[in-house]
């Protein structure tokens, strides 16, 4: 305790100045985690929507390369 730079009683904190912390900080995560699964859950609709158009197009594609090779 003797190496601690000399401090008052003021600069300590306190079990109330803890608890004040530590709902801040559950706020915050709170607050960070639900923008977090917001722009996560946009990102995969995004994705799945083109994944599903490419992949309908690869099938018109396919299709209409069998049906043209049907016709030769």
């Amino acid at each position: 305790m003797e190496h601690l730079p000399p401090v008052g009683w003021a600069d300590v904190a306190t079990r109330r100045d803890l608890a004040v912390l530590k709902r801040d900080l559950d706020a915050m995560e709170k607050s960070v985690l639900g923008t977090f699964r917001s722009e996560l859950a946009q990102a995969v609709s995004s994705q799945t929507r083109t994944l599903v158009l490419v992949n309908v197009g690869s099938m018109i594609g396919v299709a209409a390369l069998v049906l043209a090779a049907v016709k030769l």
